[in-house]
């Protein structure tokens, strides 16, 4: 079952867990997974009694609760999460994880204590560089919380050298890339045009694209509010589809039907119930123009945030991989800001009318007019009651997982302007 769902093959992974349970109840193993594929799947009732099964099974035999602890948080039981982290450094007071999951749980600045045993991993030398990025993060947190700017950024910044140190990274390969995928676009557009014309489809897709932290997630969960659209968080595919692809320099001639295949196929992995689902990986940005011609009738919103919010959100955002190591550098990220937005604005000359560019700002300071808009655009008509959005039962498992089950912020662009100072140029 642990394979199936790492093979994004969700329904028979749940398969897998049930048949489990069915032998042993108790498995924890078996409930955590059954949690993880029932949240990816968007069965959110059944994923919320499959926890009261482990919350009570942990209780009663005191095992191991982390992952529980997490399933909470990302809920927005931060109460619950707090306990249950707060149980965890009892056991062990230098988790990482557990010291983490307190700072975000907490509502204000962590104990003294736990601040003193994140202060003692990050200088420990037994420590990892891993473990030295995470606890240097969650201190500029806490910092930024208490208002010590300064203090804030150093421990920003030394948490970005100890991810430096782990994945070194050029930003020269990234750019290169990005230019790739406009030349090769460019260069086999006519071949691709050529290619046999999709059948229809009973599924319409909307791709919410656009850098991390400009407000995809946001927008997909406003979004999933509509009866008509379920949104389905960040799917692979496209990328999956192009690394193949860009290993054989694009030579396959049944490249964009094989993309919608492809991407038809791993949909059958998911419990659809809408006509219209959300695809909102945002470094599809990328791609736009090849799913165009795979999906002729998708549609597509290109989220815009102010540079220097995108910057100071990315660069203070751990995140448990390196597929954004541009985040690391305050001056890389600004440089591919700037190349993702040339590239947004290059799709968007091709395809203006199937193209939205949807600004942030504007979302959060005006959300009537702008969701209007935004569905006018996909030919829906919104009401009011999508704004109650972080009541939606549904979790989104991105670094904006607890900001989407709060209502809207329009002081969200707030947190950059004190660290203004430290920002590049713009």
């Amino acid at each position: 079952a642990d394979n199936k769902k790492r093979l994004g093959e969700y329904k028979k992974a749940l398969a897998g867990f049930k048949a489990a349970l069915d032998i042993n109840p108790a498995q924890i193993g078996a409930l955590e997974g059954a949690i993880d594929t029932l949240t990816v799947l968007g069965k959110e009732d059944d994923a919320r009694s499959t926890i009261e099964i482990l919350d009570k099974l942990v209780e009663t035999t005191g095992q191991n609760a982390m992952s529980l602890a997490y399933f909470h948080l990302e809920r927005g039981n931060k109460d619950r999460a707090h306990q249950l982290f707060t149980r965890l450094l009892a056991k062990n007071n230098d988790d990482i994880h557990a010291l983490r999951g307190l700072c975000i749980a907490a509502n204000h600045a962590p104990p003294a204590t736990v601040i003193s045993r994140l202060v003692a991993v990050a200088t420990s030398p037994k420590s990892s560089l891993k473990v030295k990025g995470i606890a240097c993060h969650s201190l500029g947190h806490i910092l930024d919380r208490k208002g010590d700017i300064e203090a804030a950024f150093a421990y920003f910044k030394q948490a970005n050298k100890y991810r430096q140190q782990q994945h070194p990274y050029l930003l020269e390969d990234d750019i290169k890339t990005l230019h790739k995928i406009k030349e090769l676009f460019v260069k086999h557009k006519a071949e691709f045009k050529q290619q046999p014309r999709p059948t229809g489809s009973e599924i319409t897709p909307i791709f919410i694209v656009g850098m991390n932290r400009s407000g995809t997630s946001l927008l997909e969960q406003i979004l999933d509010m509509h009866p008509d659209i379920q949104g389905l968080g960040e799917l692979e595919t496209t990328r999956r589809w192009f690394d193949q692809n860009m290993s054989n320099g694009f030579t396959n001639p049944q490249a964009i039907a094989d993309l919608r295949e492809q991407y038809l196929a791993n949909l059958q992995n998911h419990d659809i119930s809408s006509r219209f689902i959300i695809d909102k990986m945002p470094a599809n940005f990328r791609f736009v123009g090849f799913l165009a011609l795979a999906f002729p009738t998708a549609k597509f919103i290109a989220m815009q945030r102010a540079k220097p919010a995108v910057i100071w959100s990315n660069y203070t955002q751990h995140y448990n991989n390196f597929a954004h190591s541009y985040t690391h550098d305050l001056n890389d990220l600004a440089a591919y800001y700037d190349a993702s937005q040339y590239l947004v604005d290059y799709w968007h000359a091709r395809i203006p009318r199937r193209l939205l560019k949807v600004n942030y700002e504007d979302l959060i300071h005006n959300p009537d007019a702008e969701l209007k808009t935004v569905f006018h655009f996909l030919n829906f008509t919104f009401d009011r009651e999508f704004l109650n959005f972080f009541k939606n039962n549904r979790v989104a498992r991105t670094a904006s997982a607890l900001q989407v089950k709060e209502p809207l912020q329009k002081d969200a662009n707030a947190a950059w302007r004190r660290y203004a100072a430290f920002l590049p140029n713009q």
